[in-house]
Formats: C-alpha cells, structure tokens, sequence
C-alpha cells in the first residue's frame, strides 16, 4: 500500500505541475470564483496557481483519502462510477469529464493492484469481442485517415469500463450496493430533471450545468400547451437521462413484483413513488421512443412475473382495435402515422436510412466510413447520421464491423436473457428480468438514434458480466 499511495501522489503532483497553468486557465474561463475581485483559478506569485498551491496543502488529508481509497476500492469504484456517468454536465471540460478521469483512475488502480498481489484478471466474453469491435474501428482508419484515432477513444472507453466493472464487483455485497446506488442517483437525477422543468417553466433558466449550444438546441420541445424543456438533469443531453431512467424503471417494477410481499409498508411506499419520480421524469424528457422502450420493457417484466395476464390482453386489445375502427380513430391514428413518415421527422429518418444504405453498399462496403464520419455522407441540413444503431456502424464500421457489433450486442443480450433463469432466488429473480428488460428497452430506443456505443449501456452489460461471474463461483 505504501508504494501505491506514493505512486499515486508522484504521479497526480507530477501532472499537476505540468499541466498547472492550462488546467488553472480553463477552470478560469469556466468558472467565476472570485475574492477580492480576483479570480482564485488565475496566476499566483511566484509562478503557481491557487489550484496546485491547495493541492499541496492538503496533501494530508489526500493521503488519508487515498488509504481509504484503496482498502474500499470497490465501494468507491461503483460509487464513483454511477456518480460521474449522471453528471457530466457539472465536469466537462472540453473532450475531457470526471468519467474519463475516473475511469482512467480506477485502470491505473487496478493494474497496480493485480501486480503488487500478482492477482488475475478476469476477462469475459464482452471483453474479446469489443477488442473485435475496436479491431474493425482500427480498420476503417485506412478509409478515414489517422485522426480516426480520436473517435475510437470512445468505444475504448466504454469497453475499458465493462473490463473494470468484472474486476472490481466480484462478490453480491459489492453487486447489490451498485444495484442500490444505481437506483437511488436516478432517482435523484429524475427529481433535479423535474425541479428543472418547473424553474424553466417558471422563470425561463436553465439549471443544466456546462453544456455548449450545439448540445443545447436539442433541448426544447414545443407543443400546444408552449415550450418544454427536454430535461436531462445533470446527464449533458435529455437521451442520456432517459436510458437511465428507463432501466431504474424496469429494475424499480422487477423488484417490486417479486418482493411485494417481503417489503415493510415504509418501503413500498418509498418505491412506489420512486417509480412515479422515474415516470415523471421520464415524460419530461419528451423522447417518444424511449416512452415506447419503457413501456415495452416494463409490460415484459410484469408479463413474466405474471403470464396468465397475456390472455386477458389479447381480448382487451382485440376490443380496443374494434372500439377503434367503429369509432374512426384507427383512421386518425394510420393517417397520423402516415403524415410523419412522408412530411413530417420520420421521412427525414427513413431518407438517413436509404442514404446510409447507399454509401454502405456503393462506397465502403467491407471497412465504412470511420466512426463519426457517417453525418458527412448523408444530405441532411443538420448533419445528422443514418438514426437506427445497426445501419450507422455498417456505414462507420463496414461489413466487419456490423456483424463484430452484431455478435457482441446479441451475446450481451443473450447472456442477460440466460441469467434470468440462471439464478433461484426471488431477490435475483426481480433484479435479474429487471435488468434484462430495462436492456430491451433502451436498445428498443436505439434503434431510432445513431448512437450506437453508449456509455451508460455498456454499464449495464457490466453488471450482466459480472452477475453471472458471480453466480458461476458460487
């Protein structure tokens, strides 16, 4: 321990030392912290900033914090990493945010950790085919030239996360705590979302941390009733929120309906309105393809939970479909449909397909494009990529790598799927077809957008690695 808390603290003040002036000088641009009419982020006498001079002084207790640090590092890892992932918003800097930094911290931890008590690492299946995935990106560099290099960080990153994740959360007291926190900061990210609307609404300010315009003109969405604001809390964009939310939704409903029962009143109480917060919240963020997801995700869990109720739906929707043809809102509702797939966004989404299609087959077809570079092939006025996950990383990635992102994509779920019947307890059982269905949702919802490495979702294939890690040790 003492030679990883004195390379920890050479290498931080090392970093700091180098990289004084810049760090000081952006957090100067960002933030207005000022005493005596000066702000404390600028240049100090003597050729050092405020900001390492603190650093310095507090080296005391930074010692005690990283003592604590590394005898709880797995607590601290899934604290922290739930943490960042929903507020990146209040860290961003530049290309850079407290995610990247943590999730670069926690890699150095756990590489000094494996050699000084010579421990193996645990490598799953998700992990050998993200390397595919970043292989085939790696690829299409021939196509897009070396800058391609910066755009594949992010892929990564995200499987760098999923690496760690297996490695730290090896036992259920660590899983159960990530399970926890998870819900409990989604459940805090849903009520600042909330708070967020009202003091839109109330006063027109937006409470959203430091987010640029670009980012910020996707932020509004105006109806018949005036101008919403899409909230994404702290989370940088309202989508962000919404896959959260959607997967605290379905794991809120899976634990609900299998431990009704066990619950003091207290605690379904405490649950019922944590799920109404992540409703709420949810229809805030004013994206109808993740209300679909939800719905979707949710009706799954409960019809597993109970399916007998699927003979009870076939008849009310067989009622509902008539009652709409004689009523004449089926005609409304095909001729609704109808007019946003010629006029109004859809048609603009289903050109991106057609056009993504093309350059696939008449371009690149085996390598792509290069990640990102999809939007510069694509006639659309806003620069918008083919918006459906598996058409984008054939465009981006070629033929290589949809069926790379294929494999991975169907082997994650299949493993969600399979761990469901894997476990035998009822408090896995809820959060295991939890997690399954809050999967189907948010992937339900990607399919109309061309994000197609997420972050926050290769989290959750973590946590379906590392479950059944667990499950098959014991």
């Amino acid at each position: 321990m003492p030679f990883f808390i004195a390379l920890v603290l050479s290498c931080v003040i090392g970093a700091l030392v180098v990289l004084d002036r810049n760090i000081a000088s952006s957090l100067a641009s960002t933030l207005d912290i000022a005493i005596a009419g000066k702000n404390i982020f600028k240049l100090f006498p003597y050729e050092i900033t405020s900001l390492l001079f603190l650093f310095l002084v507090s080296l005391g207790i930074i010692k005690r914090l990283l003592v604590t640090f590394y005898r709880e590092i797995a607590e601290v890892f899934v604290v922290s990493i739930i943490i960042m992932s929903q507020t990146t918003a209040l860290h961003n800097l530049g290309r850079l945010d407290g995610f990247d930094l943590i999730t670069g911290l926690f890699l150095f931890a756990l590489i000094i950790r494996c050699l000084a008590r010579d421990l193996p690492v645990f490598i799953s299946p998700f992990d050998i085919f993200s390397l595919l995935l970043i292989g085939t990106a790696f690829f299409s560099m021939s196509i897009a030239g070396v800058s391609q290099i910066l755009n594949i960080i992010l892929l990564i990153k995200a499987s760098i996360v999923v690496f760690l994740i297996t490695n730290f959360i090896i036992d259920r007291r660590t899983l159960y705590l990530f399970i926890k926190c998870f819900i409990i900061v989604t459940i805090i990210s849903a009520v600042i979302g909330i708070f967020q609307e009202i003091v839109y609404l109330t006063t027109g300010e937006l409470i959203i941390g430091m987010v640029d315009k670009l980012t910020m003109s996707n932020y509004f969405e105006d109806t018949s009733f005036g101008r919403f604001l899409r909230i994404p809390a702290f989370t940088e964009l309202y989508k962000n929120l919404s896959y959260s939310l959607i997967a605290c939704a379905t794991l809120v409903t899976g634990i609900i309906i299998y431990r009704w029962k066990e619950f003091k009143i207290v605690h379904r109480i405490s649950l019922s309105v944590a799920l109404g917060f992540t409703y709420v919240a949810l229809f805030f963020t004013f994206s109808k393809d993740a209300w679909l997801g939800c719905l979707i995700g949710t009706s799954i869990c409960v019809f597993w939970r109970w399916p007998s109720l699927v003979f009870f739906c076939i008849p009310a929707m067989l009622f509902c479909f008539v009652a709409a043809l004689w009523t004449g809102l089926f005609e409304d509702v095909y001729k609704g449909i109808l007019a946003y797939t010629k006029f109004d966004e859809g048609s603009i989404r289903i050109q991106l397909a057609r056009e993504g299609i093309d350059v696939l087959f008449y371009r690149h077809p085996l390598l792509g494009v290069g990640i990102n570079k999809a939007a510069f092939h694509t006639s659309n006025v806003w620069g918008w990529p083919p918006h459906n996950i598996f058409i984008n990383v054939a465009v981006e990635m070629g033929i290589m790598g949809l069926v790379a992102y294929t494999l991975l994509i169907a082997h994650a779920l299949w493993s969600s799927f399979s761990l469901c019947f894997s476990v035998t307890s009822v408090k896995d059982k809820g959060i295991c077809i939890g997690l399954f269905c809050g999967l189907i949702g948010c992937f339900f919802s990607l399919q109309f957008h061309g994000t197609y490495v997420h972050a926050f979702i290769w989290i959750l294939f973590g946590i379906v690695y590392a479950y059944k890690r667990i499950i098959s040790f014991e």
